[in-house]
């Protein structure tokens, strides 16, 4: 939760109740006590409910406890506040593909990348549904930008790729 956004520093720097409740919930979240982190989150909600990374927190404190519904209500709040959050993007589409809407995930991503085109991660994983819908152009397109923005995992999966279709087209 590294460069918390400038409107939440500048209430929490004007409000000492926000500012506790700001510590407690980072603390709690780096200390893995995702309950209360997400009760303090929700206590932040409440008092300034129009910042978008509050309820991103919140969502990825319910993305590990696997509550992925609750998780994907907060990560929709957020893009819908904040639409170029790509973080939310990401972290949305992550929770559709492991809820089993590939779809919805696939086009989470794609916003992401419309949020921020230099989303290596975004690239990456949306590489990952397009190899297994079978559009290995596409994933190997993904995985190609994903490794040009700096993932080094995506370039050994590109060349897998080529090579894959390689032999498909020898027969091998």
């Amino acid at each position: 939760m590294n460069n918390l956004p400038q409107d939440l520093m500048l209430k929490a720097q004007n409000d000492p109740e926000i500012l506790t409740l700001l510590k407690s919930a980072l603390e709690n979240s780096k200390a893995n006590y995702c309950d209360k982190a997400i009760n303090n989150f929700s206590d932040l909600i409440n008092k300034i409910p129009n910042i978008a990374e509050l309820y991103l927190y919140r969502g990825l404190e319910y993305l590990e406890l696997e509550d992925y519904q609750k998780a994907i209500d907060d990560f929709l709040k957020a893009v819908e506040i904040n639409p170029s959050l790509d973080r939310a993007w990401l972290n949305l589409a992550g929770c559709r593909r492991h809820s089993g809407d590939i779809k919805g995930a696939y086009l989470a991503y794609c916003k992401g990348l419309e949020a921020n085109p230099q989303n290596m991660h975004i690239y990456h994983n949306r590489a990952w549904i397009k190899y297994y819908l079978g559009d290995f152009e596409g994933a190997r397109e993904d995985w190609l930008a994903a490794s040009k923005l700096g993932h080094s995992e995506s370039s050994k999966l590109a060349n897998k790729i080529i090579c894959k279709a390689i032999l498909k087209m020898l027969k091998v």
